[in-house]
């Protein structure tokens, strides 16, 4: 599990990769922060990113 701070909100919370759920070529895929729910980030998969609060944010 890796972490990132959102560019719009500032919090911090992690993130993972789900992979080879579907075939098809690698794309960018968005990260979506959990507090403010707007796109973080974009980075290349073949799958999606799953996005996790840490406790203690607000």
């Amino acid at each position: 599990m890796d972490k990132m701070t959102c560019p719009h909100c500032g919090h911090t919370f992690n993130f993972y990769e789900v992979t080879h759920v579907v075939e098809h070529k690698v794309e960018n895929e968005i990260i979506e922060c959990p507090y403010c729910h707007e796109i973080a980030d974009r980075k290349p998969s073949n799958g999606y990113f799953v996005t996790q609060k840490i406790e203690g944010e607000n």
